[in-house]
């Protein structure tokens, strides 16, 4: 047993010293001293994670102690460790982890951390999904109906519905496999109701399945990033399918008021199997202005408006599966006025100008450069190798930042916090620096929301120059 745990600490890039294997209270402890020497380590260690299989582990943090360079010593809340089911991860799904955030490390730095292997929870053994990972499924599929609505009511509240019937192409003689995933949610914002979830056989009987094939994971944008740990993936798993199976899929999921600020889209509507029906759907007060545009098949649109409410459906027949056309098809909605007023829900998180805490950082990043030019570069080398990145997109975060506070802290941001705060570092040395949203080619003026966005730049003038810095 130990071997095996010695293997897998050794995975995941941390090695101890076996000699410090004790026990404390019949519990087997496992001592580590990571010593930091330079930058990428910093970025590398300011979570500790260990992953293990919950059928024979079941290891805690016991002691986490960060010592400072100059030599400040802080004790690590280990209350705050975090344990979750990874995505796909060795040979199933299941896999766990558990996660300690240490935040802004520097070089020079030292963490002594302790982890205790409790024996594994009987409800473990009795409920772990063992299913072989196959992200692709390693069936051919045909999508019989796929259907999306999507609903924003007049409190702001929002509700998406997906319903899907598959096909598989199968001889008699085989049995498949179908994972779908990529179904995410917040569960202290939103509620996931899943309405059916089977497989149909040539009889006609509906076999649902099982509670062990519906899994909830960490999305994988959010393992490294502790702040959104409260984000899930739901994972279905179709096993053992046999030719003439029909496979269903019918979950909706709603969002409180206030927790998404409008109907924002861009989605990319083909799917990697061909679809017979498609039908996609958009329903918002009559009130509200709506902005949309479908591009890249043929369809049909209905409209339809009773007063109070505007229903805009597209009717898709014999959509091909992407990769097998030039173009692919994707939604773009919006209920935004404009984009410069998307944009604003955006920038009203963004750095307060006096923040004291950005000036004494950018003072000290800045500290040996003598021209303007130098610092701007300090600055934003100090954003893209001492912070790290968030795989998160703005749509996944539900369109919110962190303060620029909590990003150096934790030295990881999104995309869009790391541009909040290198625009508020350049602006507390009085260096003019303007945010600038990427948007597709084509974009029609004023019309886009904030998923659109594919990229930001920071535009700066400094001295007679315009100078872009991408991100």
């Amino acid at each position: 047993m130990n071997g095996i745990r010695y293997f897998l600490i050794i995975l995941i890039g941390i090695l101890p010293d076996i000699s410090d294997l004790n026990a404390a209270n019949g519990q087997p402890v496992v001592k580590h001293t990571i010593e930091i020497t330079n930058w990428k380590e910093a970025l590398e260690y300011r979570v500790l994670r260990y992953t293990y299989p919950p059928l024979s582990e079941n290891p805690s943090f016991r002691t986490a102690t960060l010592y400072r360079a100059n030599t400040d010593v802080t004790g690590l809340d280990i209350t705050r460790a975090y344990r979750y089911k990874i995505p796909a991860s060795g040979i199933y799904y299941g896999t766990e982890e558990i996660m300690l955030e240490t935040g802004r490390l520097e070089p020079g730095d030292r963490i002594e951390y302790e982890i205790a292997f409790a024996e594994p929870k009987p409800k473990a053994i009795e409920t772990f999904p063992v299913v072989p990972v196959n992200l692709v499924s390693n069936l051919q599929v045909i999508c019989n109906h796929l259907s999306r609505h999507y609903t924003l009511h007049p409190d702001n509240s929002q509700k998406y519905r997906f319903t899907m019937e598959l096909q598989p192409n199968i001889s008699k003689r085989e049995t498949g496999r179908y994972i779908h995933r990529n179904v995410l949610y917040d569960p202290a914002w939103q509620q996931l109701t899943i309405h059916k979830a089977l497989v149909k056989d040539q009889q006609g009987k509906e076999i649902p399945l099982a509670e062990t094939a519906i899994l909830e994971v960490l999305p994988a944008g959010a393992v490294r990033s502790p702040d959104w740990s409260q984000l899930k993936e739901v994972v279905f798993c179709y096993e053992e399918i046999k030719q003439g199976d029909i496979l269903v899929l019918d979950f909706s999921i709603t969002s409180k008021p206030g927790y998404l600020p409008e109907l924002d889209m861009y989605e990319q509507i083909t799917q990697p199997f061909p679809v017979k029906e498609y039908i996609v759907q958009l329903t918002v007060p009559a009130v509200k202005p709506l902005f949309y545009r479908l591009t890249g098949t043929s369809f049909k649109e209905e409209k339809r408006e009773d007063g109070t409410s505007l229903a805009i459906t597209w009717r898709l027949n014999n959509l091909p599966a992407s990769g097998t056309r030039q173009e692919e098809s994707l939604l773009t909605v919006s209920t935004y006025p404009t984009t410069e007023k998307a944009l604003e829900t955006l920038y009203s998180r963004f750095a307060i100008a006096g923040d004291l805490q950005l000036l004494t950082l950018a003072e000290a990043l800045t500290e040996a450069s003598e021209t303007e030019q130098e610092q701007v570069g300090s600055l934003y080398n100090y954003i893209t190798n001492r912070i790290d990145t968030s795989c998160l997109g703005l749509p996944e975060t539900a369109f919110r930042i962190r303060t620029a506070d909590q990003v150096i802290n934790s030295a990881y941001g999104t995309i869009a916090e790391k541009v909040n705060l290198l625009q508020g570092l350049l602006n507390a040395l009085e260096i003019q620096a303007v945010p600038t949203p990427l948007f597709p080619d084509g974009r029609p003026d004023n019309s886009f929301g904030l998923s659109s966005v594919r990229g930001w730049s920071i535009q700066i003038s400094s001295g007679r120059e315009s100078i872009s810095l991408p991100l």
